[in-house]
């Protein structure tokens, strides 16, 4: 019980550091800036019922889909507000913290583990991205939530924490598509971990992330006639 107690004193000291960050900090709360803009008229394209793309007709696989999608959602609740974006942002990367102690609880003394959920928590850097409508916040929590049912699998290697991190790795490459690199490496790593059971649930893996891969895979395929299951601004990142 005490152990929760501090999880959620962490949670909402890191979400507090925050929304101060974004409410008080900047100097312009409601600006947005660099890739932010683009997002913002993915966003607002979306919502308008244009496609993903930059206006009428003009559709694009340029962008990784899922947080300008989630900002769309964000939009169609709250209206156009960035400084609600923003706040929303906040919130998701509070769980960043959370996901970090869950990770190291079972590497390091529960002290530890927890002086390292307060660093991520106020580590500046992180704090002010969740100022920025950009998709490293999103990225980084995914990632987390990655190593973490990883961690999980390894230490009880059930069917349905393959699936779950087959997901995740899927999301997570819908938000940046530096991910896709990542999940043939996490497959054979679930083979030279657990043998012939690691080669089953990695075909699991590999099949959730396709699942949650192919709606986009398959828009782009019909919009591009290519294979892109990646955004392409990060394809050119891997050539």
């Amino acid at each position: 019980m005490a152990r929760k107690r501090l999880l959620v004193l962490i949670f909402c000291l890191s979400l507090i550091i925050r929304i101060v960050y974004v409410l008080v900090c900047r100097i312009n709360p409601d600006q947005i800036d660099y890739d932010a803009v683009d997002y913002e008229i993915l966003a607002r394209n979306v919502l308008a019922g244009n496609g993903f793309g930059y206006g009428e007709g003009k559709l694009s696989s340029f962008r990784p889909p899922l947080w300008p999608y989630t900002l769309a959602g964000i939009y169609a609740v709250f209206g156009r507000s960035h400084i609600a974006a923003k706040l929303c942002m906040a919130l998701i990367g509070t769980a960043l913290p959370i996901l970090i102690i869950l990770i190291t609880r079972d590497m390091l003394p529960r002290r530890e583990s927890l002086v390292c959920g307060i660093a991520v928590g106020a580590y500046p850097p992180l704090v002010v991205m969740a100022g920025d409508l950009m998709t490293e916040t999103v990225f980084s929590v995914l990632i987390a939530a990655v190593m973490l049912i990883a961690i999980r699998w390894k230490s009880r290697p059930h069917l349905k924490l393959a699936i779950a991190l087959g997901a995740a790795a899927g999301f997570a490459a819908l938000a940046r598509g530096n991910a896709l690199v990542f999940i043939p490496l996490l497959l054979l790593w679930m083979v030279a971990t657990r043998g012939a059971r690691g080669l089953v649930h990695a075909v699991m893996v590999a099949a959730a992330a396709a699942v949650v891969l192919s709606p986009w895979t398959v828009r782009n395929w019909r919009l591009q006639h290519a294979l892109c299951p990646s955004p392409a601004i990060q394809a050119t990142y891997f050539l």
